[in-house]
């Protein structure tokens, strides 16, 4: 069914479709392996009517934005949401986000340039989101997931009724509802050596950055649990990436604010977390930021010291902790 969008001449349609995957498991021991065969929803567009919403996301050009600002907003989903077919003909690794797929999860990372600061951030998001689920055609809905174990002869089927949408609006508003934010990483950048106005022994070293000893851990399976606060050599990374050559001292103290340390954001889309500009967001997450850095036991008052005038949300952070 084509069904025209009441504030937009673009066409759309919900097309039904079934496809068919495997995948290894390695447990150590053995391998075997698992067959899936899904029956999904995806949208079907032109793609050059659908231009507009990529025209809607911005990079940001105030000024303000390059020394303090968001470096990177962290949402998750089930990689059973992930048209992997679209993924892999155009792998987003650079532009407004980047897809990372993690076993059975991926992440959807908006970057940097494109994140206002002086707007709302989530009319901003939706925005990205609509580019996502119509543009680049990211996300699919499951309807049934049928998974043999060649193993143990075993047949999983599994059943999503809540994804049996009619319309694409309600496609769209199943696919934004599901997000789960992950991380929400702070930037404040700055022409001097940070890491000098810090004592090392509080800290690992690690490829040039300095993580929070208190906090950042490597397990035995070499998983790492990564550190809430980080400062590094920003221009040396931006050299190192993405061949952009600094020819000025550029510095990162970036925190890190993971959904899994701080309460407040593990229902954000029912709490209104990111219903705020960046500078609101930051007032609200500040009182749960200083309490979770007073357990990192750093010393900030040489760093304070030298701090620019200009970061003042980072001062209203680190000030008599």
């Amino acid at each position: 069914m084509e069904v025209e969008l009441a504030t937009s001449p673009i066409y759309f349609m919900i097309e039904k479709f079934i496809f068919r995957k495997s995948t290894t498991v390695d447990n150590g021991v053995e391998q075997y392996c698992l067959e899936h065969e899904i029956e999904a929803y995806r949208i079907k567009n032109n793609i050059e009517d659908c231009i507009q919403y990529k025209k809607n996301i911005r990079k940001q050009t105030d000024d303000k934005h390059y020394y303090h600002s968001i470096d990177k907003l962290t949402f998750v989903y089930s990689a059973d949401y992930l048209d992997s077919y679209v993924l892999s003909k155009s792998v987003m690794k650079k532009g407004v986000v980047t897809i990372d797929r993690h076993g059975k999860y991926f992440n959807v990372q908006i970057h940097n340039e494109y994140i206002p600061i002086n707007e709302n951030l989530e009319s901003f998001i939706k925005n990205v989101f609509k580019y996502l689920v119509y543009y680049k055609n990211l996300f699919i809905l499951p309807l049934k997931k049928i998974t043999y174990n060649q193993k143990t002869g075993v047949v999983n089927v599994s059943i999503n009724p809540e994804n049996d949408v009619k319309t694409e609006e309600e496609f769209f508003d199943r696919i934004y509802s599901m997000r789960k934010l992950k991380c929400i990483e702070l930037c404040f950048d700055m022409h001097i050596n940070i890491r000098k106005y810090f004592d090392k022994d509080v800290f690992n070293y690690y490829k040039g950055t300095l993580y929070s000893n208190a906090d950042y851990r490597v397990y035995g399976s070499k998983n790492i649990k990564k550190s809430m606060l980080c400062i590094y050599d920003k221009a040396k990374q931006l050299q190192d990436e993405k061949n952009t050559k600094i020819t000025c001292t550029l510095e990162r103290f970036e925190l890190r604010l993971f959904t899994s340390s701080f309460v407040i954001m593990k229902n954000s889309n029912e709490n209104g977390l990111l219903n705020c500009t960046y500078y609101e967001l930051v007032k609200k997450m500040t009182p749960y930021i200083r309490k979770y850095l007073r357990k990192l036991n750093i010393d900030f008052n040489r760093f304070l010291n030298v701090l620019p005038d200009i970061q003042i949300q980072l001062r209203k952070i680190l000030e008599n902790l």
